[in-house]
């Protein structure tokens, strides 16, 4: 079995082999740690009574548990020579930890549902509730707020391009890695269907909409203090028996403002393709594939991130990522690895020559890790295996004023997160009816849908005309809102 050590060299070695970390047999010699841990020994020890780690406290005169700090997402410093922890970041508190009523997995036929549609577009296609999760498709990319550190360093004013981009690739990639658990597939968002999250103490709001039906089309908007972003989701699915690819049309567009909340950087990305294998037969699993580029339009720089298939042979390349940045002239600055499942690293390209040329290597001397994967919640599989923020976002938050077309609304969900299987079944095909009998009615009087909260304008960035925020949502005018529940 082999575990990562970290393996010190000689100090003529140390400008290009200092901190290098390989995967090394538990049968290697790790003298070399002992000199390495003598030197902590002033700011942290083993307890000779518990077998537990300490540190120095924020005071520095005794030793403490290093089991009484947050979790190990939270940034540690040190300085002075005394361990300090600072207060974790979060966008919205967590509200709970679990669904109102978990339900234990159930058994169904897949094959039974879907094997009349093979090779067409499932989001066009009625399905019964047992197949999804108690979630709209319009709450999925509010699962990315479940990693706000790389937001912290991303928006912060002045930071280096090169850097920033590194976190907006990092932090897109990471919010994936849910996916590999999950069987289910969220509930499609109904015409006019909304979703709002918000924390007003940080300032952050996320508001999306379903703009479209056929197609499928959600818009969405994201702020923060020095921050706005907005993006399209448009999603069509093909079932090709055994597999099904989730293309993704649109993406998102990323403003970033200066303290005088003049734009500072615009950095655009695109969406790669999902694909579901072994949905019949077999254990289920998720790939992404294809190359994004990443641009900041601002200053020239761009980052194509590939996300790589797993090979036929073996399954190095699964769920791998593998990223370059380079300036405007083409000339690579750093690069990313890692895996979208569990974490994204970057390094100097002299530095991912090295770790290409020995695969046991895992990081270099300057290697950065830029995020980290979060553990999966406790139940999960009672919980559709959600990520433990999608278990609070059907949450009514105290204070909360929305329209009645938020999803928290929406009736066949909320059975679902209670456990009823037969009244969220019940619920779906009542909406649905009652959605098909609403867009006949528009139909007879000549009437097109209008969204409320976004109206289609021109992107310069990424030259097209896209759905983009009207604001009105803010003045909270909801009693004009439809009667789509």
């Amino acid at each position: 079995m082999c575990e990562p050590i970290t393996k010190n060299f000689s100090v003529e070695d140390q400008a290009s082999n200092a901190d290098e970390e390989i995967f090394l047999d538990a049968n290697d010699d790790i003298e070399s740690q002992k000199t390495e841990r003598n030197n902590f020994s002033e700011i942290a020890r083993i307890n000779p009574e518990t077998n537990v780690i300490q540190v120095k406290n924020c005071s520095g005169d005794d030793f403490i548990d290093l089991t009484t700090f947050p979790t190990e997402h939270t940034p540690k410093r040190i300085i002075n020579d005394t361990f300090i922890v600072d207060e974790p970041y979060e966008l919205v508190p967590q509200s709970r930890t679990e669904l109102p009523k978990p339900l234990p997995p159930y058994r169904f036929s897949v094959w039974s549902y879907i094997k009349e549609f093979v090779g067409k577009d499932l989001t066009k296609i009625t399905l019964p509730a047992c197949l999804n999760e108690p979630l709209s498709a319009l709450q999925r990319p509010a699962e990315a707020f479940s990693y706000p550190e790389p937001f912290k360093q991303m928006i912060q004013p002045n930071i280096d391009p090169v850097t920033r981009l590194e976190y907006v690739a990092a932090h897109y990639a990471i919010t994936n890695s849910s996916q590999c658990y999950r069987l289910y597939k969220p509930f499609n968002p109904l015409l006019g269907e909304t979703y709002e999250l918000r924390n007003d103490e940080k300032g952050f709001v996320f508001v999306a909409e379903q703009v479209s039906h056929h197609p499928p089309i959600m818009a969405m908007l994201f702020q923060l203090p020095n921050f706005r972003g907005y993006g399209v989701i448009q999603v069509s699915i093909k079932f090709w028996g055994n597999s099904a690819d989730a293309v993704v049309e649109g993406g998102w567009t990323f403003e970033f403002f200066d303290s005088n909340e003049k734009i500072e950087s615009v950095i655009t990305y695109p969406f790669p393709t999902t694909t579901g294998r072994n949905i019949i037969f077999g254990d289920l699993w998720i790939e992404k594939h294809g190359t994004i580029p990443i641009i900041n339009h601002t200053t020239g720089h761009k980052l194509y991130m590939t996300y790589k298939k797993k090979s036929w042979f073996n399954n190095r390349d699964l769920h791998a990522v593998e990223g370059v940045v380079v300036d405007k002239n083409g000339k690579e600055l750093r690069y990313l690895y890692g895996h979208w499942t569990s974490e994204i690293w970057s390094c100097s390209p002299e530095t991912y020559k090295r770790i290409l040329a020995n695969p046991r290597l895992r990081k270099g001397h300057d290697s950065k890790l830029l995020v980290k994967a979060n553990p999966r919640p406790p139940n999960s599989e009672y919980c559709f295996n959600l990520p433990l923020n999608s278990l609070a976002l059907n949450d009514f938050r105290e204070g909360m004023y929305l329209p009645r077309t938020d999803v928290r609304y929406r009736p066949d969900i909320r059975c679902l997160e209670n456990g009823d299987l037969d009244g969220a079944s019940a619920e779906k095909h009542r909406l649905e009816e009652k959605q098909r009998a609403a867009r006949k009615l528009r139909e007879a009087k000549g009437e097109k849908w209008t969204p409320l909260w976004f109206e289609m304008k021109y992107n310069p960035y990424n030259n097209s005309d896209e759905w983009t925020f009207n604001y009105k949502y803010f003045e909270q005018n909801f009693d004009r809102c439809p009667d789509i529940f």
